[in-house]
């Protein structure tokens, strides 16, 4: 029991990769970031769009018979 806490510590304490990282204005599972620093919204987003309104859901509900 304590060799695979042994071994999952050491682990952790040897093994900082995400420590030595520099920091980047975006997150990326491969490579650099799409996003530039100064993102401000997505290519299929309008930002000029109307703000406001209502959105309405439906009700969900699960009955036994």
């Amino acid at each position: 029991m304590k060799a695979p806490i042994l071994l999952l510590t050491a682990g952790l304490l040897l093994l900082p990769g995400g420590a030595l990282a520099d920091p980047k204005a975006g997150l990326a599972m491969h490579g650099e970031p799409r996003a530039e620093a100064d993102f401000t919204h997505f290519s299929y987003v309008n930002p000029d769009a109307p703000k406001g309104g209502r959105a309405r859901f439906a009700k969900q509900e699960a009955s036994i018979a």
